[in-house]
């Protein structure tokens, strides 16, 4: 079952030692693990390896594991499949296509476990917020799930953690280490105000690769149908803008937005999926004959 719909919650404020994602740091976990799949992150040689600081190791393998990139096995660690199509199969080997970054900011926000990624980009309702908000409604969350936030040191760092990660270092302050930006920083999805106020940007996201886009929705399906039992042969495409772990609110699309990208579906899935308006209800449906989720959920690109 998708991570997204368990219902189990899996909340957590920490594991990066306080350091955002940085440029290289998922290519870097990606030939430690190639080169040792058993131990990469744990051995006197992964600082020499890595070339970064203990803290540094530490950091760098909680956000390969939190975007999907490497994953856990029995053994110790192995690539996931899109981190082999990006650089073991030499598409993006070095993560420089923004549509690679777009992928990683969806692997990331669909693990509850990221806790206030996922909250940010799910939960997330209204138009601005402040750090102050935000520590208050993570910390209601987290009660209302049963685990009640004892470190508030933590949470107030995990916050400074995710808005550096997303939001581009203030240049009219002058430069500093932790001002380093994230490359997640290029996808211009939140934006910080004068008043230090932060907003999501929901402004058209051209970037945004449309094969991610229609993946993220069969996957999206895919694990709701999963997660009632039924094999549902329709969407409905407000379902898609504003529940929790939605590509609408993943991806911060408008309405205009997503419904625009919808009209050419049949054209762009080969007949798999169509948009259709009945009552004024528009509704997503699949095409039986050539209906194939995998398919459709894997055939994600960069462009």
């Amino acid at each position: 079952m998708s991570d997204n719909l368990n219902n189990q919650i899996k909340i957590s404020f920490t594991g990066h030692d306080t350091f955002p994602m940085r440029h290289g740091w998922l290519e870097k976990s990606y030939y430690a693990v190639e080169k040792n799949k058993e131990n990469p992150f744990s051995t006197d040689d992964s600082i020499i390896e890595l070339g970064v600081g203990k803290n540094m190791v530490n950091a760098i393998r909680h956000w390969a594991l939190s975007s999907n990139f490497i994953v856990r096995t029995a053994n110790g660690y192995e690539h996931s499949d899109y981190a082999v199509q990006l650089l073991g199969n030499g598409v993006d080997p070095f993560l420089e296509n923004i549509g690679s970054l777009w992928k990683v900011h969806y692997e990331l926000c669909k693990k509850q476990s990221c806790t206030t990624i996922h909250w940010l980009f799910s939960l997330l309702n209204t138009p601005s917020f402040s750090k102050d908000y935000l520590e208050s409604k993570l910390q209601e969350f987290s009660a209302e799930n049963g685990k009640p936030v004892t470190n508030t040191k933590s949470l107030k760092s995990d916050i400074n953690v995710i808005l550096a990660m997303y939001c581009s270092p203030d240049k009219a302050k002058g430069f500093k280490e932790e001002d380093i930006s994230s490359p997640l920083a290029e996808l211009n999805l939140i934006s910080r105000a004068e008043d230090k106020s932060y907003a999501i940007n929901t402004g058209v996201k051209s970037t945004l690769p449309q094969s991610l886009f229609i993946s993220s929705i069969v996957e999206f399906w895919h694990a709701q149908d999963e997660a009632t039992g039924f094999n549902s042969n329709s969407l409905r495409v407000d379902k898609l803008l504003y529940g929790p772990s939605t590509p609408g609110r993943i991806f911060a699309l408008s309405e205009s937005e997503l419904t625009d990208r919808l009209h050419d579906l049949h054209l762009q899935t080969d007949g798999a999926l169509q948009l259709s308006e009945t009552a004024g209800i528009l509704q997503i449906f699949k095409n039986s004959d050539k209906y194939d989720a995998h398919k459709l959920i894997s055939s994600w690109t960069t462009q």
